[in-house]
């Protein structure tokens, strides 16, 4: 992101909103120090964003509104009870073997 200081709240908030939809996840910390503001700020930015449907807020960050499955990082059950599909990072594997300790014994 160039040319980020002085920006408008709107327009600083427009290309925080495209910055997540280009890459999928952006990191409070990595758009704070990208506009020069705190990470106060950045927050109150994502939180305006996610009432507007643009994002979804996410511990650290927020991720694109496409990616915002029901779970961590865009993760979503795709067929069935027990087929999942993973679209995460290695750090949320934990997560997703808690889910499957949770599933059900299968009938067959």
């Amino acid at each position: 992101m160039v040319d980020t200081e002085g920006v408008p709240a709107e327009e600083r908030r427009q290309r925080i909103a495209a910055a997540v939809e280009d890459r999928g996840f952006v990191h409070v910390g990595n758009l704070a120090e990208a506009f020069g503001i705190s990470r106060v700020t950045v927050r109150a930015d994502l939180d305006s964003l996610e009432k507007r449907g643009r994002l979804r807020r996410v511990r650290g960050g927020a991720l694109a509104a496409h990616r915002a499955g029901g779970m961590p990082d865009g993760g979503r059950i795709v067929a069935g009870p027990v087929t999942v599909e993973i679209d995460a990072p290695l750090s949320r594997l934990p997560w997703f073997r808690r889910l499957g300790a949770a599933a059900p014994a299968s009938d067959g």
